[in-house]
């Protein structure tokens, strides 16, 4: 904890580790942070800046042993991630069947993916904001896996890359527009969370209401829920669209 490190390959490293690793300033290193080999601690309140090759990365793979990592990092902030070198970096990498939890961490500006998600990985991803500036893909997959992103924003980079992956991203904010599928096997499923509440007359709320929710475009959605005991139905999840190409 509270180190300031920089100019070494790495910043620092996890091998086989649940350690917690917060409040360190890692700059200017060509890994920030590796979390390799069942490493399943907690990555949290690090700032990282101007990697050469990757902001963070998390690797399920030691030789030919699958060795798969599922730390949890939060309240992170990785900027300037491969900006100073001619072969652009990731700011975080998740490779080799790891499957961490990712929030409230600021991605800021990277030169190839604010976020790359390898072999059979299956992250999630909640909170966090991936503001490109420029920056190549904002989401880039590479193989079969399933990756959850809710409550996330994608702006300012190029295009989302979908490859043989099922994306499903719920209550995010990007450009629809800008998404390439470069397997058919891969799709993407854009959600987005209904919040309700009920009242009476004077205000007060209802419980155990009846509300019908249905889809006027096609009527394919039509589901009955319940209130609950303080009038509400919190955190419903309907879906905008399900998409498997370009087209």
């Amino acid at each position: 904890d509270n180190n300031i490190l920089s100019y070494n390959r790495y910043g620092l490293v996890l091998y086989g580790s649940d350690a917690m690793v917060s409040n360190n300033t890692i700059e200017w290193c060509n890994y920030g942070i590796l979390a390799t080999s069942w490493s399943n601690g907690t990555i949290e309140n690090n700032y990282i800046a101007w990697s050469d090759t990757c902001g963070i990365r998390i690797d399920g793979w030691d030789n030919t042993v699958k060795r798969s990592s599922n730390p949890i990092v939060r309240n992170n902030t990785i900027m300037k991630t491969g900006r100073d070198v001619l072969n652009k970096g990731d700011a975080i990498s998740i490779q080799y069947y790891s499957s961490p939890v990712i929030q409230d961490t600021n991605v800021v500006d990277w030169g190839e993916d604010g976020i790359y998600i390898g072999e059979q990985c299956h992250p999630i991803i909640d909170k966090c904001v991936f503001d490109g500036q420029g920056g190549n893909y904002g989401v880039a997959t590479s193989s079969p896996g399933t990756v959850k992103i809710t409550n996330s924003t994608v702006v300012n980079t190029g295009n989302i890359s979908l490859a043989t992956a099922f994306l499903i991203k719920t209550n995010c904010t990007f450009n629809q527009s800008k998404v390439i599928f470069q397997g058919t096997d891969s799709n993407l499923t854009v959600n987005w969370f209904l919040n309700t509440r009920v009242n009476d007359d004077s205000g007060n709320r209802i419980s155990n209401v009846n509300i019908r929710i249905r889809d006027n475009t096609n009527g394919i959605f039509d589901k009955n829920f319940t209130t609950d005991i303080n009038g509400f139905l919190n955190w419903t999840i309907l879906k905008e669209y399900y998409q498997k190409d370009i087209n």
